[in-house]
């Protein structure tokens, strides 16, 4: 009873607004990503020649364009669930997702340069860098949240919120690594990078909460 009070009294914001901006953000920035493609300048003459060898020359940048969008998708539908057991909000809590928000905003300069530059280390590890930022927020995001049941249901289990915050932690924790693997071998962080999308798109213990409880209804 004393939850469902204090839920009411310094909780008493919608989080509906949030997830609208949240959305307008990653279309934008999932958009922006295809902007880094641009079309090779060839002198017109020499194109049938000069064409397959300049695609050629751009499989990194697609390669890291797919990587970067899937990343996006997993963080949209990461956020997408958290609001699905979220039923609340207050004012620190906005801000937390407004720096969620701008540290996604920033993921297309990351992919534009790593996608030029993906050869050298510090281009690499700027692009871990926000990805490790981005996961730490969202692990923030939720331990605010679930934190005494503030903004989530006193009925959700504590068990659950241990294994979402456990799996929230295994993309910053890939994301160090990787950014220590790039002085050595920036091919090689890359690749770790790209392994992050296909962990997180299993469905995880938040996901299968959220499609009971949507089951039931």
């Amino acid at each position: 009873m004393e939850v469902h009070q204090d839920r009411h009294t310094h909780a008493s914001m919608s989080p509906a607004r949030i997830e609208t901006l949240a959305d307008g953000v990653f279309a934008i920035a999932m958009t922006l990503l295809a902007f880094n493609l641009a079309v090779p300048i060839i002198d017109p003459s020499k194109a049938v020649a000069d064409l397959p060898g300049e695609l050629e020359k751009l499989l990194p940048n697609f390669a890291l364009y797919a990587i970067s969008f899937v990343v996006l998708g997993v963080y949209w539908v990461a956020h997408h669930a958290q609001f699905r057991v979220i039923d609340a909000a207050d004012r620190t809590f906005l801000w937390i997702n407004i720096v969620f928000i701008m540290l996604v905003a920033f993921v297309p300069f990351s992919t534009s340069l790593i996608s030029r530059y993906w050869y050298v280390p510090i281009a690499v590890q700027v692009y871990g860098i926000v990805l490790l930022l981005i996961g730490g927020a969202m692990y923030l995001h939720l331990s605010y949240a679930v934190k005494d049941h503030r903004l989530i249901p006193a009925t959700t289990p504590d068990e659950l919120i241990r294994l979402a915050r456990r799996r929230i932690l295994v993309g910053p924790v890939v994301c160090s690594v990787a950014i220590l693997v790039a002085f050595v071998s920036p091919f090689v962080s890359i690749v770790l990078y790209a392994l992050l999308p296909p962990f997180y798109i299993v469905p995880g213990a938040l996901d299968r909460l959220v499609f009971l409880r949507e089951a039931r209804v």
